[in-house]
């Protein structure tokens, strides 16, 4: 048996019913805002796999250390559809490992 059945939590059902009504609203606005993750950025490579994406200032901000490389997207970046102009920065951890 589940420790915390979805069913019977009260906060979670809250909390998916605030974000489908935030994506919603997203989705309505001219020009439509989206959510930019490090990945979304860089192509897929033949095997799947993504290249190692670079820390982008413009962004990103770094989340607790500092490199030229982003090792995980804490939060994703809310940009303008249309020209992809920042509206809100996300915070990624970076990493020195090319």
């Amino acid at each position: 048996m589940d420790k915390y059945p979805i069913d019977e939590s009260e906060e979670l059902g809250r909390y998916i019913t605030t974000c489908v009504k935030v994506c919603l609203l997203m989705s309505a606005c001219v020009p439509k805002l989206v959510l930019v993750t490090p990945r979304d950025q860089l192509p897929t490579t033949k095997k799947g796999q993504h290249e190692r994406v670079a820390f982008d200032k413009k962004l990103y901000r770094e989340y607790v250390t500092r490199g030229p490389y982003v090792a995980f997207c804490v939060w994703p970046a809310l940009c303008q559809s249309n020209d992809m102009s920042v509206l809100c920065k996300g915070v990624a951890e970076a990493t020195k490992d090319g």
